[in-house]
C-alpha cells in the first residue's frame, strides 16, 4: 500500500509540471485543425483528438526547448518556465510524458470513418514533425547557428521551416487525412502552400512581438537567438509578413474556388495572425 500511494504522488507531481505547460498559450495549431476540420466536415471528437495531440507535441517542445543545455530560457508565456518552477528532472519527464500522449491520443482515433492506411497518415505525419525533419531538426540547426555572422535569411527560414512550420504543416495534413476529402491529391498541396505561408508569416509575427518587447523593456531575454526584426530589420520584416498574408488569403480563396467550401474560419484565424502583433 505504501508503494502504491509513494507512485500516486510521483505520478500526481507529473500531472502538476503538464497542467502547468499545457492549459497556456494561444493554440494556433488547434485553431488549424478546428478551421479546416470543420471545412473539411470532420466530426468533432475527431478533430479534438487530432488538436490535443498537436498540442501535447507542442507542450513537449517548449518544455525541452527551454531547458539550460537548449535555449535557456527562465520565461515562457509569461512565467517561469517548468525546470525552473519544477527542476530540470521533472520538465524532462513532463516534455517525454507529453510526447507519449500525443501518439496514444491518436492511436484512440475513431476508426469508423478512417481507413487503416489514413490512420497510419495521421500518425506518420506527426511522427516526422517531431524528429529530424521536424522539431528535432530545427532545434539542433538553432543551437549550431546561435551567432549572427553564421545566420542568413535563407538559413532562418530553414530553422524556422523545422521549428514552426513543419507541426503547424503536420496539423493541417493531419485533419484532412482524417476528412472524406483524404484523396484530394491537388487539395492538399494547396493547403501545403497555405501552411508553409502561414506557418513563417506566424513565425515572423511572433519575433516581431519579442522584439517590441525586448525593447520596451530595454533587455533581450535571449542575446545569441537570431530573429527576422535582428536579421533584416522592423520594416523588412512588415513587407515579409504581408506578402505571407497575400500568398495564404490566395491559397484559402483558391480552395473556395476549386471546392465550394466554407472558409469563414481559416479566414478568421488568418487574419488573426497577421493582426496579432499590431
Amino acid at each position: 500500500m505504501q508503494k502504491v500511494q509513494s507512485f500516486q504522488k510521483i505520478h500526481r507531481n507529473l500531472i502538476n509540471v503538464i497542467r502547468y505547460i499545457i492549459f497556456e498559450g494561444k493554440k494556433i495549431r488547434s485553431c488549424f485543425i478546428y478551421s479546416v476540420g470543420s471545412m473539411l466536415k470532420v466530426s468533432c471528437k475527431q478533430i479534438s483528438k487530432i488538436a490535443a495531440s498537436v498540442e501535447c507535441m507542442h507542450a513537449y517542445s517548449l518544455i525541452h526547448d527551454d531547458l539550460p543545455s537548449m535555449d535557456n530560457d527562465d520565461i515562457r508565456r509569461n512565467k517561469k518556465s517548468c525546470h525552473i518552477v519544477f527542476g530540470e528532472a521533472n520538465a524532462i519527464l513532463a516534455g517525454n510524458a507529453l510526447q507519449a500522449l500525443a501518439f496514444e491520443l491518436l492511436l484512440s482515433l475513431n476508426r469508423k470513418n478512417l481507413d487503416h492506411e489514413s490512420h497510419l497518415q495521421i500518425i506518420r505525419e506527426l511522427t516526422i514533425a517531431g524528429g529530424i525533419k521536424g522539431i528535432c531538426g530545427g532545434q539542433s540547426l538553432d543551437i549550431s547557428k546561435k551567432k549572427r555572422c553564421h545566420m542568413n535569411i535563407e538559413l532562418l527560414n530553414i530553422i524556422y521551416f523545422y521549428k514552426t512550420v513543419s507541426l503547424i504543416r503536420a496539423s493541417i495534413r493531419m485533419i484532412f487525412y482524417a476528412s472524406r476529402y483524404r484523396y484530394e491529391k491537388k487539395l492538399i498541396l494547396i493547403l501545403d502552400d497555405y501552411s508553409e505561408n502561414i506557418g513563417l508569416l506566424f513565425q515572423i509575427s511572433d519575433d516581431l512581438i519579442d522584439f517590441k518587447k525586448d525593447k520596451l523593456k530595454s533587455q533581450n531575454r535571449n542575446k545569441n537567438r537570431i530573429t527576422y526584426p535582428i536579421l533584416i530589420g522592423i520594416d523588412q520584416s512588415k513587407k515579409s509578413i504581408k506578402n505571407l498574408y497575400k500568398k495564404s488569403i490566395r491559397n484559402i480563396f483558391l480552395i473556395k474556388k476549386k471546392y465550394g467550401f466554407n472558409i469563414d474560419m481559416l479566414c478568421n484565424v488568418t487574419d488573426f495572425i497577421l493582426f496579432k502583433n499590431k
